[in-house]
């Protein structure tokens, strides 16, 4: 690790270069070597790599001409980036996102456009749970709507705790009874334990349109889970 001293020149450096970083700190301006992060391998994540794999694979299979129609289709949704809602996706970045959600949650890769209203989006109205079972009520028949959604939820928290994003899990799919979705087999898997009443849980959540390639803003907060 080497310290740097700044000039008249340069004041102030940051970012990466190659495989250095500059960082501050309290003993001054550093140029560390980036560490090389584990390539952790859960069948989660394995998963979520051949889905990244698999849609790369749709998109490169797409005509010029299909191509085309999906960076048209970002006129007609305006469909922007998390960070900034000025900046608008490509219709690559579209395409991949949305058939990305789709198998995460057993739907099958879409490559033809449809253009379909602005579904109404659900809310999440409570977190209930049993002996294997931890379902999770919408404010919506998701049976009637064609939209689904794609929900990430956190282990038990203390309650003075507000909203913390960091630790939270996607439930990766789901079996749904009207406005009720069963995580219970989903949440065991991601924390080992179902959930218990009373316990505080996080989450976040986003929904897809199950018809069109339009996706809702996240939303989150945080629930108490009470007896079925």
């Amino acid at each position: 690790m080497a310290r740097i001293k700044y000039g008249s020149l340069v004041s102030d450096i940051s970012g990466s270069i190659g495989s250095a970083t500059f960082q501050k700190s309290l003993y001054g301006n550093t140029l560390r070597s980036k560490p090389n992060p584990r390539r952790s391998a859960t069948p989660a994540q394995i998963n979520c790599r051949q889905y990244m794999v698999l849609c790369h694979q749709a998109w490169r299979g797409l005509s010029d001409a299909g191509r085309r129609q999906w960076n048209q289709y970002i006129n007609f949704t305006n469909a922007s980036i998390n960070r900034d809602k000025t900046i608008l996706l490509t219709g690559h970045a579209l395409f991949i996102k949305w058939n990305f959600l789709r198998l995460t949650q057993q739907y099958a890769i879409v490559t033809d456009l449809v253009y379909s209203a602005i579904p109404t989006w659900p809310t999440i109205l409570s977190l209930n749970c049993e002996v294997d079972n931890v379902a999770v009520h919408f404010s919506h028949n998701l049976n009637d709507i064609p939209c689904w959604p794609v929900l990430f939820l956190s282990a038990n928290r203390p309650p003075s705790r507000s909203f913390f994003k960091a630790g939270l899990r996607c439930m990766l799919g789901g079996s749904n009874d009207d406005a009720w979705v069963n995580y219970a087999l989903k949440y065991k898997n991601a924390f080992g334990v179902n959930i218990a009443v009373g316990n505080t849980i996080h989450y976040e959540v986003q929904y897809f349109c199950t018809e069109a390639p339009i996706i809702s803003a996240f939303a989150h907060g945080i629930l108490v889970a009470a007896a079925i």
